[in-house]
């Protein structure tokens, strides 16, 4: 049986190493989804994979759903998204602290880190996607967690 909390893979809709032309219509339903199932990546390109690990029920009602706006978005990247896959290494933060309703949270540090490497517009969307998939049940969430075997153009 896999493991429905083992983190999952996500990127952003807008990176260059995405084959938009190739996915069509499968775009728009993994920008909704983030199912990585449905993503093909271009032969030559490696993408920039935010590992998503799921937050507390706790912390999603508490703080993520209590906070507004792009701020909402970035407390969920901070208590969900704790490795960043760059083409050429990998980012994590130097360390994590416990929050809210013993939610393992990125301190301000990991954020800026990130905001050094990545647009902005690209941590609010992952942001977002990784309070959907908070919100999915360990169930819904299984498929995604099996190892991913993008496709790749050629």
């Amino acid at each position: 049986m896999q493991d429905p909390l083992k983190p999952i893979p996500i990127v952003s809709i807008d990176d260059p190493a995405l084959d938009v032309e190739a996915m069509g219509d499968k775009l728009a339903e993994y920008a909704g989804s983030r199912d990585p199932r449905l993503v093909v990546l271009k032969t030559d390109k490696k993408p920039v994979i935010f590992w998503f690990g799921a937050s507390t029920v706790g912390y999603l009602a508490g703080v993520i759903n209590s906070s507004r706006g792009e701020l909402r978005a970035l407390h969920a990247l901070l208590a969900c998204v704790h490795e960043v896959e760059l083409p050429e290494r990998t980012l994590r933060p130097e360390k994590l602290e416990k929050g809210d309703y013993g939610q393992k949270v990125a301190s301000e540090a990991w954020l800026a880190t990130l905001r050094g490497e990545i647009d902005y517009n690209v941590l609010l969307e992952v942001g977002i996607a990784a309070i959907e998939l908070t919100k999915l049940s360990e169930t819904k969430r299984r498929p995604f967690a099996s190892s991913v075997g993008w496709a790749a153009t050629g």
